[in-house]
């Protein structure tokens, strides 16, 4: 009789499992990506300063704040990121006051 209550508690527990549903993992854009499909062109992208692009983000809040996050963990003290594309415009957000 006891081996009847375990088999049926047993069958109760694995029936009663069932797994989490999972949440496809959309990759994020990069802080790159993100301002050109907001509008700044490729070209006037490669030639603008964090001075410019603090402008051009002010303008465009929205983009600013969205990209505060990967900013801050993106930021480098070094003088290579801070002349690359990501870098001005992480430098360009954070003059514009949207990082902390």
């Amino acid at each position: 009789m006891k081996r009847a209550y375990l088999a049926l508690a047993a069958l109760i527990c694995v029936a009663g499992c069932k797994s989490e549903p999972t949440v496809p993992v959309v990759p994020q854009k990069s802080i790159v990506q993100q301002v050109e499909d907001a509008g700044i062109s490729p070209g006037d992208l490669s030639h603008a300063d964090a001075a410019g692009l603090q402008l051009w983000l002010g303008k465009h809040s929205d983009v600013g704040k969205s990209i505060a996050a990967q900013c801050k963990a993106a930021m480098k003290t070094d003088s290579t990121w801070q002349h690359s594309e990501e870098g001005r415009i992480c430098l360009g957000d954070k003059y514009a006051g949207y990082i902390n």
